[in-house]
């Protein structure tokens, strides 16, 4: 939490946002996964194509988390909370969950 809301990290932190950096991230949003541009290309705004394949690059790579859902693991924590979390911050969440989870069973 050091590094994304206080002032005394490099950068910016999460409370100050460009509102330029918001708006593109709010046009990524729309675009998520080409859905917008296929289905109503008018509406769908004008992005660079390197930083929209990027953004759903990264996107995708959350996505393969939901993976998780399928172990057989009793666990302590919701996994569903971690899951939407890594959506929008991927390892702010993720680490965590390595580390609070259960020990995998003997598989012997």
């Amino acid at each position: 939490w050091f590094v994304l809301l206080t002032p005394d990290a490099p950068g910016n932190s999460a409370l100050d946002l460009d509102p330029n950096a918001l708006k593109e991230a709010t046009a990524l949003s729309v675009n998520f996964w080409f859905v917008t541009p296929l289905v109503l290309p008018q509406l769908a705004p004008v992005i660079h194509p390197a930083l929209e394949g990027l953004f759903e690059t990264l996107i995708t790579w959350s996505v393969l988390y939901f993976g998780f859902l399928s172990e057989n693991r009793a666990q302590k924590q919701n996994m569903l909370g971690f899951l939407v979390g890594t959506a929008f911050l991927t390892n702010v969440f993720y680490i965590p969950y390595l580390a609070i989870r259960n020990a995998a069973p003997d598989l012997v």
